[in-house]
């Protein structure tokens, strides 16, 4: 035997069955072959359905885990973009506030260190 078991467990078990029967029955056995009816559902026992279906147990995993990482990814960069949308906005709101003049400032009931801040551009100290 190799190392590496074959891909197919039912192919295995059918060989060691056809190989086993040609010493173990006796000729005088009758073998009859069992009608067994698995309705209309698909037999349990059946490796290409088992594996159709483990295939698509899968698929549907990985689409799961896909959607959560992908709503993840979404939300941070929503988060991102929020944040430099905010900051660009101040930026911006600086920039307007700078070309004011002091007394505007003044009558806007900004503080003069505020104004100090403005008039360097500076959001936070």
């Amino acid at each position: 035997m190799s190392k590496f078991p074959p891909p197919y467990p039912h192919q295995v078990v059918s060989d060691w069955i056809a190989t086993n029967d040609v010493h173990v029955l006796a000729d005088f056995v009758e073998r009859e072959p069992l009608d067994i009816t698995w309705g209309n559902d698909l037999s349990p026992l059946d490796y290409d359905v088992c594996a159709r279906r483990a295939r698509k147990m899968q698929a549907e995993t990985i689409a799961a885990v896909s959607r959560i990482i992908g709503t993840a990814i979404s939300q941070v960069v929503s988060n991102i973009i929020g944040s430099l949308r905010d900051h660009w906005r101040t930026r911006r709101q600086i920039e307007q506030l700078s070309r004011l003049s002091p007394r505007l400032l003044d009558d806007a009931g900004i503080p003069r260190e505020i104004q100090v801040r403005i008039r360097t551009r500076q959001t936070h100290s």
